[in-house]
């Protein structure tokens, strides 16, 4: 979709407690913002824009010459507080939302993937503030407002468990966003793969393919391990499956440096550069 030049195939990472690492372009080839793209920490308060930390993110990447996945539009988490209070009418919210996506999108038009939609499957984390504004079909509304103003990026339905648990709700979420045309991709975020088997992965993978007949992204992989082998294991299991997978156009590891990663065990190096197995 698009015109957006990606590599063939990347494996990505995310930010270090808000800084690209300068040891980031030895390993990755993709970045996405760990949180600094999030709606709460762009616009804390209203219409009072926080760019800088997006700003150096951005000026890496095009450096570097990597693409940015923009992470993330409409969230249930991690949205401004006068957003999620219901302070604002259904009409003030709407446009709010549309007003975010504009100024993201103007701001940063080489935004190759987007994150427009996160954890919206039911009981995980779906935006209660876009429902008000939007009503009950707010996913689709997203993805057409994040059409209109970032028309050159892959826009991505992202959620997690979406392999060992909520599977079977996810396909039925995205697959009529996937019929109509509103979704270019699904992200499967993969905190939920850990001692998960190779032949799970690709049933699942294939699955997911079949249903939904779009490419998909391992988003936010990690294998929270502190047990060196265990890890390794786990990752030698798991990285053949998605690299020949035909559907998986790349992946982001989400962190990289032992204690400076969400789930704990995951890191893949000490914050000194010694790495793990």
């Amino acid at each position: 979709s698009g015109g957006r030049k990606l590599p063939k195939w990347f494996v990505g990472n995310i930010t270090t407690r808000g800084a690209v690492r300068s040891d980031f372009g030895t390993y990755w080839n993709q970045i996405t913002p760990e949180n600094e793209g999030k709606w709460a920490s762009v616009e804390g308060t209203r219409d009072q824009y926080n760019w800088a930390p997006l700003d150096r993110i951005y000026q890496y990447a095009r450096m570097a010459g990597i693409p940015v996945k923009a992470h993330t539009f409409v969230w249930g988490a991690q949205a401004p507080t006068w957003a999620t209070n219901n302070s604002l009418s259904a009409t003030e919210m709407a446009a709010e939302i549309e007003e975010w996506i504009r100024d993201y999108c103007a701001r940063y038009p080489d935004t190759a993937m987007i994150d427009v939609v996160n954890e919206a499957v039911q009981g995980h984390q779906p935006a209660a503030y876009a429902q008000r504004a939007f009503g009950l079909n707010w996913i689709q509304k997203s993805f057409e407002l994040a059409r209109k103003y970032c028309p050159n990026s892959i826009l991505i339905l992202n959620d997690y468990n979406t392999f060992q648990f909520q599977h079977n709700q996810f396909i039925q979420l995205a697959k009529p966003l996937a019929q109509g045309g509103y979704l270019d991709a699904v992200g499967m975020q993969s905190h939920d793969v850990t001692n998960y088997s190779a032949a799970n992965l690709k049933r699942d993978l294939d699955n997911i393919y079949s249903q939904l007949n779009v490419p998909i992204y391992i988003s936010e992989y990690d294998i929270g391990l502190t047990n060196d082998q265990q890890q390794l294991q786990n990752i030698q299991n798991h990285m053949p499956v998605f690299w020949a997978h035909p559907a998986v156009k790349g992946i982001t590891i989400w962190g990289y440096v032992e204690g400076s990663t969400w789930i704990t065990g995951s890191g893949l190096m000490s914050a000194n550069g010694q790495a793990r197995p």
